[in-house]
C-alpha cells in the first residue's frame, strides 16, 4: 500500500494549468508562482486573516486530491473549495490545525473548473505563503475497498462531513 500510494504521490508532480488569483500578492509574490514548477518563487498575501488562492483550470478536471507546499508563513486554518463552471462552491477539504508542512490532501472524485484555497487563520504573524501546488488526477488517486460487503470506504476520505462513517459488523475482522 505504502509504495502505491508513493507513486500516486509522485503523480502530481506537473504544475496544473490555468490562470492563478489570489486576494493579494503582487510582483515577487504573485499568485502565478504557486503553479510554476518553481520552488525558489512563491505566492505570499498580505499580513492578514481571509485571505484567499485561486485556480481557475485551463479546463475542467475530474481531480481527487491536491498537494500544498507551504512556506514557514502558512495558514494554520484554511479550507480546500472546488466549483464546476457553474461557480456554485463546495468544500472538499477543511482543517485547524495545519502545520506549515507540504499538505497531501485526498477527497472523492470531483470535476472542478477551479479550485481555491481559503486561508482563514494564519499560523504567524506573517501573511500565508505556498512554494508550490499540485493537483491529483482522480484516475491516480488511491483507492479503498473494504471488506464488509455494503460499507462504502470512500466513508472515510469524504472530506469534513462528519456524518458518514464506514460501518462494520460486530467482531468482525473488517478491514478497510
Amino acid at each position: 500500500m505504502c509504495l502505491a500510494l508513493l507513486w500516486c504521490l509522485q503523480m502530481v508532480a506537473a504544475p496544473p494549468a490555468g490562470v492563478a488569483s489570489a486576494s493579494s500578492g503582487a510582483g515577487a509574490f504573485d499568485p502565478r508562482h504557486a503553479i510554476d514548477g518553481d520552488h525558489g518563487t512563491r505566492w505570499a498575501s498580505d499580513m492578514r486573516d481571509g485571505e484567499w488562492w485561486q485556480l481557475a483550470l485551463a479546463q475542467p478536471q475530474c481531480i481527487a486530491g491536491i498537494k500544498i507546499d507551504w512556506e514557514t508563513a502558512y495558514a494554520e486554518q484554511y479550507h480546500v473549495d472546488v466549483a464546476g463552471a457553474d461557480t456554485n462552491w463546495h468544500t472538499v477539504y477543511a482543517t485547524s490545525d495545519g502545520d506549515g508542512q507540504t499538505d497531501f490532501i485526498f477527497f472523492a472524485p470531483v470535476t472542478a473548473a477551479f479550485v481555491r484555497i481559503n486561508c482563514e487563520r494564519r499560523a504567524t504573524g506573517w501573511g500565508n505563503s505556498i512554494y508550490e501546488l499540485a493537483l491529483l488526477a482522480a484516475t491516480n488517486a488511491p483507492r479503498l475497498v473494504a471488506s464488509t460487503a455494503g460499507a462504502d470506504p470512500a466513508a472515510l476520505m469524504d472530506g469534513p462531513t462528519t456524518g458518514s462513517r464506514w460501518p462494520s459488523p460486530k467482531r468482525s475482522p473488517s478491514v478497510v
